[in-house]
């Protein structure tokens, strides 16, 4: 049976996050994210995530550094914590972690973690992300509009694709609730 998305739950997220963190918990939600990982927030966030994910049974850890890591098996954010902090070659790891797809996963992982930045500024710059691509343009993340959380492995990837069709879908259908105004500003003006 499919699961269907349980818009409570999205719209219980609380407010003073990153508008980049909506779309991981959006993905989460969807479970196209085993875990997700929330950069530094203030205190105040991150009191209110815990309260959200008591409240609906997530499992969450807070490392050292900082990042919160959600799932809804509380090994799967340990480990993802775990893989983070490793000072071993990790990229790909955490990249299927963070529900990335493999062919992604490896492409950031061949260029190296410090150069992720240079190479999605570089991706975007170079490609126009033609329909049904649109889609995956990784540009919209941090300010919250994006379908996919990750740099595509090219500008025609069929598994964030995948994934951000799905996104897409929930958004749509939901575009007038308050909680999916920065997507319908965006996306469905």
């Amino acid at each position: 049976m499919k699961q269907i998305f349980n818009l409570k739950i999205f719209e219980d997220v609380p407010t003073l996050l990153k508008p980049a963190d909506y779309v991981d918990i959006l993905l989460f939600l969807i479970n196209k994210k085993l875990t997700l990982r929330l950069a530094f927030n203030e205190s105040k966030s991150y009191n209110e995530v815990i309260s959200w994910c008591k409240k609906y049974k997530f499992h969450y850890i807070i490392s050292k550094s900082g990042f919160m890591y959600i799932s809804k098996k509380y090994l799967l954010a340990w480990i993802t914590m775990k893989c983070d902090d490793s000072t071993y070659n990790h990229t790909l790891i955490l990249g299927l972690l963070l529900g990335y797809p493999l062919c992604c996963s490896r492409k950031v992982a061949s260029i190296g973690e410090l150069e992720i930045d240079n190479y999605e500024n570089e991706l975007i710059s170079n490609n126009s992300f033609e329909e049904p691509y649109n889609i995956i343009n990784p540009k919209g993340y941090i300010y919250g509009y994006s379908f996919i959380s990750h740099v595509p492995c090219c500008a025609s990837c069929n598994k964030s694709l995948k994934i951000a069709e799905k996104a897409y879908k929930v958004v749509k259908q939901n575009k007038d609730n308050p909680k999916f105004s920065i997507w319908k500003e965006y996306w469905f003006w």
